[in-house]
């Protein structure tokens, strides 16, 4: 971190060794602190330095969900299986992460668990590491790590200059379907049974002046059918700040009125809860696929 501080780092040899320690060292730090839960959303990282034990906080910038959403931070690597036709990346400052909200019970147009990509930064403190901080009670002298949303921010400050921010459009989409529990087979020959029942659904809070793009899957399917689509679009910046996207589940073995007359309810709720006084031209837009 010191190395890649200096001005003249970029145009020295041993600038990208340094960039990848910094990178790969920041990965393992987040890694481990959840490993050994050391690192919560609610009250930071504690890390033992030469002046005793410090907290470094976490700052969350340009994200619509809470600092209550932070529920889990998961570490992207490469060795995952791949569920998705193309992963989209930008290279950059930070290191990609997959945030998760998750909840015992679903809530209104939201599933228990939800994936989301963020990208985490550390500006360390070489004088806490080093001892010469400020002694032990004192008020911590690490900055806090920063904790970007890619899919609204593409730009932070290094050394007073912008520099890009690293970014991992697909990662969020690959966890989720890694970790979907919808089992279309028994929906469509026990519809009564299956615990995943018609539900309208966002994969982001609501947002003015987005038009919602609507997934309906067919038989004996998902709404993982349309992971690849939905991939797709939110690596593309001008579809992504147009378009907010929702899916609806059934389960398929159902009377299809029945199914229809839920999404038609479902709609008409979200509408009414969500713009109740009909401002938003984009939501009597919506589309629906």
């Amino acid at each position: 971190w010191h190395f890649l501080r200096m001005a003249d780092s970029q145009r020295r040899p041993e600038y990208p060794r340094a960039w990848a320690l910094y990178h790969s060292g920041l990965a393992r730090l987040i890694a481990t602190g959840l490993q050994y839960g050391r690192l919560h959303q609610d009250n930071g990282l504690q890390v033992n330095t030469a002046v005793g034990t410090q907290t470094i906080a976490m700052t969350y910038r340009g994200f619509v969900w809470e600092a209550s959403d932070f529920n889990r931070l998961v570490v992207l690597t490469e060795s995952e299986p791949k569920k998705l036709v193309n992963r989209y990346r930008c290279p950059g400052f930070g290191v990609p992460l997959v945030a998760q909200r998750l909840r015992k019970e679903p809530e209104r147009f939201m599933r228990k668990e939800v994936n989301f990509p963020a990208t985490i930064v550390l500006r360390p403190s070489l004088a806490a590491l080093a001892g010469t901080a400020p002694p032990a009670g004192a008020p911590s002298t690490h900055h806090p790590f920063e904790i970007y949303d890619p899919l609204r921010i593409n730009m932070v400050a290094m050394n007073d200059r912008p520099v890009p921010l690293a970014a991992d459009f697909s990662g969020h989409f690959e966890q989720g379907l890694k970790d979907a529990d919808v089992d279309p087979l028994k929906g469509l020959i026990q519809p009564g049974a299956t615990t995943n029942k018609a539900q309208l659904f966002m994969i982001e809070p609501y947002q003015p002046g987005k038009f919602p793009l609507v997934f309906i899957h067919g038989l004996l399917s998902s709404p993982k059918i349309w992971g690849n689509l939905a991939n797709e679009i939110r690596a593309c910046p001008d579809l992504r700040e147009k378009y907010q996207l929702w899916a609806f589940q059934y389960p398929t073995g159902g009377p299809f009125v029945e199914s229809a007359a839920i999404l038609r309810e479902e709609l008409s709720a979200a509408v009414a809860g969500m713009d109740p006084q009909g401002h938003d031209l984009a939501m009597a837009n919506m589309v629906l696929v």
